[in-house]
Formats: C-alpha cells, sequence, structure tokens
C-alpha cells in the first residue's frame, strides 16, 4: 500500500516540478521574448525573473516548490525510489 501510495507521490512530483518549469518559461515569454531567452539561456535569470516579476512568475514557483514537497514525501516518508536512480547499471 505504501509503495503504491510512494510511487503515485513521486509521479505527481515530478509531473508538478515539470508542469511548473514550463510554465515559468511560457510566464517569462509572455512578459517578453527577451525575457523568455534569457531564463532559458541564463539559468540565474530565472531568480531575478522571479523577483522582479513575482506577480507572473510566482504561480509555476509555487508548482514547482509543491511538486519538489511532493518527491521528498515520496523519497523520505514512503520510501519510494526516484526513476532515474533505480535502473539497470551498464558497465562498459
Amino acid at each position: 500500500m505504501l509503495n503504491a501510495l510512494g510511487g503515485l507521490a513521486m509521479a505527481a512530483g515530478l509531473i508538478m516540478v515539470l508542469l511548473g518549469a514550463v510554465m515559468f518559461i511560457v510566464a517569462a515569454f509572455q512578459e517578453s521574448i527577451l525575457w523568455g531567452i534569457g531564463v532559458l539561456v541564463f539559468p540565474v535569470l530565472q531568480l531575478v525573473f522571479l523577483i522582479v516579476n513575482w506577480h507572473r512568475a510566482k504561480g509555476p514557483f509555487f508548482m514547482q516548490l509543491y511538486g519538489i514537497a511532493f518527491v521528498l514525501i515520496a523519497v523520505f516518508l514512503l520510501e519510494a525510489q526516484l526513476p532515474f536512480l533505480h535502473g539497470h547499471h551498464h558497465q562498459f
């Protein structure tokens, strides 16, 4: 039961983080083309955009925070495995 709940929380959290990231980029492009390109090319500008355009960026920002919270709950409380860490190891 907890494994299924952990997997569900993990999937929901990862989807929320991805959706929030896409929404953040869209918000930057809605502000201007230069903001959008800047946020894509220079990650440090994401923090600047968040502060300067809080009214536009707070929704996507909190979506990502909630997603991270779900992932942390899944990992630490429900002992779920991160999908990209729980794979097969290839030997070369």
